[in-house]
């Protein structure tokens, strides 16, 4: 092995090429005056220790107290050199030929695919002490860790007992195999402003920075990223990094060694983050460092964790980040489009908000729980999807962070298993149900009383109109006996309810109610009743909502934005070609009365209007006795000037035991179906409306 010997200090000359005896340096900025626009320069190339100019020489080396030094700076650079009777020897107004990386190769590091056992330590020490950037290459090195940078650790406390480290400062291109600080000098620390790229640790790594970037890299082990370290306080933290495209297999953020504020990852994989507080020992009197975890933000980052690899937090469930208890969290951390895999998933603790989360290859959702008497919260418009499309979170209220906030739409679930919105006043329970209309296929069935609470409102003391925010709500449900309960003001001294609900039938029983009101809603009926829920949401302001986590067409399924009965791609097609529009509805009704009329629905036209439309309705009846049997209506309808509904037939088919009927009284048509049976039978009906200048108004269903 041969090791190149280079000189260790710079020699300057005099005007006769002598070494320069009692010179003068100045370092200043590049092409300007350099004696009055000064660089501060350095003694140690972690520039710390200033140096005053002008940097005397002593037999053509700068002098630092009388010793040989070399100087540092941070920047590009002139340089002006006088002799010591004032002459100019030279200057150079731009610094143009000093390397920017250098190859540890060239320091006798060996690469592991020259010799797998090689030890290059010292070698790699010797070219991070070039104050350059170290580029491997793409090459694999090992290395010694011998460092311990925090000797008061323990057992569960801080990096564990002697843990030694390798130092590495800035570098690129480079695999490390051993445990690597990522910071040289008296505080460990890398620096500010640097770029961190496609480098390896194949062990654990220790990660101290500010304004730095690491992209491209990968931590197989466990990755401690702190500054601070006992006896003192550092006050280093780390603050302001970016770190993108890198993998982590254990990341760890230790109070213990002061915060971790202010840091963006894009596009990272993670199995396991921990944010914890092992404690102060080892400290100083009054010199433990800050402690906070807080608007740091995680954009696109997978969280890959297998059952046993995740973190057990405070409430024994395992999940992939956790914010202990313990550690202090000073304000929001945001995960935006965080890619859920794996067996564990999650996110527990305080101050976390979480916007357009996906779930993959796992039916159980994503869990985002908060330690009692704390919160978390979603974020504004925020989609769930993937094979597990919901949420369950474990907490009272949800503090949203834009316009908008639902909780009753099974995306966000209790400790029981249904909308946490819901209050337990009655018995409640969940069970399948597969005439539930909007797809999930199960219910809440609610219980034993004769009032019960929906309490969507997203702020706590959000209820009375002195807080003057309006929410609509919607919510769908089924009675199942007693009375029919229907919302009513929680606090009718508060006026809570505003305005009036409405009402729309859908198939089996369910109907939607919507509405607007100041606070959440009571359900009150006669007597003691049983319902069940298939969905709950309340938005407010401008917008558009769903009460149901499923989507239909990429649509949502109430439109919240325009009025609270504007319904679309469940119970009514719309048709819209020049300038005409058009509904669909069908439902069913138990018809058992020889000779009765049952209305199912009412259309009305604007008065006077000279409005045309076509009506078609088919009707089927059903029963053992008298069998199956078909109705069919076709007719052309118009207001004419003196508000009167005109009816022109277009095509009649009758059926036996039964009729179908157009009933008409000034500008209102009413569909009437009739049953000659007296046993139960069923009466299906269905009815395409389309004309000009339609409403959704102009059809009731009965």
């Amino acid at each position: 092995m041969s090791i190149k010997v280079t000189p260790q200090f710079p020699v300057f000359t005099d005007i006769d090429g002598q070494p320069l005896e009692n010179g003068k340096i100045y370092v200043g900025a590049v092409n300007v005056p350099t004696i009055s626009n000064p660089v501060q320069a350095y003694w140690d190339k972690e520039l710390t220790i200033p140096a005053s100019q002008p940097i005397t020489t002593i037999g053509g080396y700068p002098s630092n107290g009388g010793t040989p030094s070399p100087f540092y700076v941070n920047e590009s650079y002139s340089l002006l050199v006088q002799n010591k009777n004032g002459t100019q020897v030279y200057v150079s107004p731009v610094s143009s030929d000093i390397p920017k990386t250098v190859d540890p190769r060239d320091y006798g590091a060996i690469p592991t695919s020259v010799d797998p056992t090689a030890d290059s330590t010292a070698a790699l020490n010797e070219a991070f002490e070039s104050g350059l950037i170290v580029d491997g290459g793409g090459l694999t090195y090992n290395v010694t860790a011998s460092e311990i940078i925090d000797a008061s650790a323990t057992a569960g406390v801080g990096y564990g007992p002697s843990k030694a480290w390798f130092l590495a400062g800035v570098c690129q291109n480079i695999n490390f195999v051993g445990d690597v600080c990522f910071g040289r000098g008296v505080n460990y620390f890398l620096g500010k402003h640097h770029n961190i790229q496609k480098v390896t640790v194949t062990g654990d790594a220790r990660l101290s920075s500010w304004y730095t970037t690491w992209q491209g890299c990968r931590f197989i082990g466990t990755t401690y990223i702190n500054g601070d370290f006992p006896p003192a306080q550092n006050l280093i933290g780390c603050y302001f990094n970016q770190y993108i495209n890198t993998e982590f297999v254990h990341v760890v953020i230790d109070q213990r060694y002061g915060p971790f504020n202010l840091n963006n990852f894009t596009e990272c994989k993670f199995q396991s983050f921990h944010v914890k507080d092992t404690g102060n020992t080892g400290y100083d009197p009054g010199s433990q460092p800050f402690k906070d975890f807080h608007l740091n933000t995680f954009i696109g980052c997978e969280w890959l964790t297998s059952t046993g690899n995740g973190i057990i937090a405070p409430d024994t469930l395992e999940y992939p980040f956790v914010i202990d208890d313990a550690a202090n969290v000073g304000g929001i951390n945001r995960f935006i489009a965080p890619y859920m895999e794996g067996d564990a998933r999650g996110f527990y603790g305080r101050g976390i908000q979480a916007d357009n989360v996906h779930n993959s290859g796992l039916a159980e959702g994503t869990k985002i729980n908060a330690p009692a008497g704390n919160y978390n919260r979603m974020g504004y418009s925020s989609p769930i999807s993937g094979e597990s499309g919901y949420i369950q979170r474990d907490i009272p209220h949800v503090y949203p962070a834009g316009q908008l906030a639902t909780g009753g739409d099974w995306s966000i679930l209790n400790n029981l298993g249904f909308p946490y919105c819901y209050e337990t006043n009655m018995t409640a329970s969940v069970a399948a149900d597969s005439t539930e209309p909007t797809g999930l296929g199960k219910a809440l069935t609610v219980s034993g009383g004769a009032f019960t609470f929906f309490d969507l409102v997203p702020q706590v003391n959000d209820i009375s109109t002195s807080v003057q925010n309006l929410y609509s709500y919607a919510i769908v449900y089924k009675l199942i006996s007693g009375g029919n309960p229907i919302p009513t003001a929680y606090d009718a001294a508060k006026a809570e309810l505003y305005g009036t609900q409405n009402i729309v039938v859908l198939d089996n029983g369910w109907i939607m109610i919507t509405g607007h009101t100041y606070g959440k809603l009571r359900f009150t009926a006669g007597s003691t009743f049983s319902f069940k829920v298939s969905a709950a949401s309340m938005g407010r302001g401008a917008g558009v909502i769903s009460p149901f986590s499923a989507q239909r067409n990429n649509t949502p399924l109430l439109d919240l934005s325009n009025g609270p009965s504007i319904l679309k791609d469940y119970f009514q097609q719309t048709l819209n070609t020049s300038g005409l529009a058009g509904y669909r509805h069908a439902q069913q009704k138990t018809m058992n009365l020889a000779g009765g009329n049952y209305d199912f629905y009412t259309i009305t036209l604007a008065p006077f209007s000279a409005q045309t439309l076509n009506l078609r309705v088919t009707f089927s009846l059903l029963s053992t006795a008298a069998g199956a049997r078909y109705f069919y209506r076709e007719s052309a309808l118009m207001i004419d000037g003196t508000n009167t509904m005109q009816e022109t037939n277009i095509h009649n088919i009758t059926g036996a035991n039964g009729s179908l009927q157009f009933v008409l009284s000034a500008n209102t048509i009413t569909v009437r179906a009739t049953s000659n049976e007296v046993t139960n039978e069923n009466g299906k009906l269905a009815v395409d409306l389309f004309g000009e200048g339609i409403s959704y108004n102009s059809l009731t269903v009965l």
